[in-house]
């Protein structure tokens, strides 16, 4: 079994910072850490499209420019700072990680950003519900895909957190047809990379269906704090798939760290049910948010510590 983090850290967005982060996460053992994101997970990537002006900004959502819809395929989102730094420190120091892995915010939650006008609005008249630019999103952010893997991320995860709840209820707040929402998740191809999704909170039936009948390799959800994904995720249909399990067994939420007991105790649990599909230790999900809780050095500390809990269940548990 593999251990990884899902990418963000409570720390200040610099290349220090990232370098730190790498240096830590060495230390501990981390097997396919993430590039650090040290800023909002959706500005990183809709910025670039901002400053191309196929959108702009409104407050702290998007307006898109709807004339510009043909030519969206073609934007270039430009690899992240933190993802250069990260492959760069990596490199020179000659990190030997089994792995990288590099998050990119998923379609459907970047579009649940963008609007088509600057009126007061709901989820429901996101983009999301646009095919045309969501298909053309989507080849933009394949592009970018290709990028982080000339740089050496092997392990490509989509984060797409709106779609446990779009799907959360017993009617979705998406308008397309399942093969639409499949169609779209096939655009993101890698060359020899694993690529995965990641969706954090609740993972409904509806969602789980879903999520077997795509091309993404990796299924990465939380566990810790939403225990309730071992019913949700049928033992029989994970192991009848060609999918693969990264458990979330410490919370991304509360600053308490973890005993190596109760984190052992999710992963054999996991194990048990879904036996070899189990593939990936990790939080459930990233650990931005600790930054409102605790002063960053504590938060930063405890995040450390929550993933070296990790290693070490791991290693017991291997």
């Amino acid at each position: 079994m593999y251990t990884s983090c899902v990418g963000s850290f409570p720390v200040e967005f610099c290349r220090e910072s990232v370098e730190k982060i790498a240096k830590d996460m060495y230390s501990i053992g981390l097997t396919h850490p993430s590039y650090p994101q040290l800023r909002d997970f959706t500005a990183m990537f809709l910025d670039p499209l901002s400053s191309q002006e196929f959108i702009y900004k409104n407050g702290l959502d998007y307006v898109f420019l709807a004339d510009r819809v043909g030519e969206l395929e073609k934007a270039d989102i430009s690899v992240p700072f933190e993802a250069l730094w990260f492959a760069e420190y990596v490199g020179r120091h000659r990190l030997n990680f089994a792995g990288l892995r590099a998050p990119v915010t998923g379609v459907f939650t970047l579009a649940s950003r963008v609007y088509r006008t600057k009126k007061p609005h709901s989820i429901r008249e996101s983009l999301m519900n646009d095919l045309m630019f969501l298909e053309g999103l989507a080849s933009a952010i394949s592009n970018l895909i290709r990028k982080l893997e000339d740089l050496g991320y092997n392990l490509i995860v989509v984060d797409e957190p709106i779609l446990s709840v779009v799907y959360g209820g017993g009617i979705s707040l998406l308008k397309h047809r399942s093969e639409d929402v499949l169609r779209i998740f096939g655009k993101f191809e890698t060359r020899k990379s694993v690529i995965g999704i990641h969706v954090c909170g609740r993972i409904s039936p509806a969602l789980s269906k879903l999520l077997l009948e795509s091309n993404f390799t990796l299924l990465d959800h939380e566990f810790k704090d939403t225990p309730e994904n071992f019913k949700n995720l049928n033992p029989k249909e994970i192991k009848e798939s060609d999918k693969l399990l990264s458990v979330g067994c410490v919370s991304s939420k509360k600053v308490e760290v973890e005993e190596i007991e109760e984190v052992l105790s999710i992963l054999s649990k996991a194990v048990n049910l879904y036996g070899d599909k189990v593939y990936m230790a990790k939080p459930d999900c990233g650990f931005r948010g600790l930054r409102g809780i605790l002063p960053e050095d504590e938060a930063y500390k405890v995040s450390i510590m929550k993933l070296k809990t990790i290693v070490e269940s791991v290693k017991r548990l291997n």
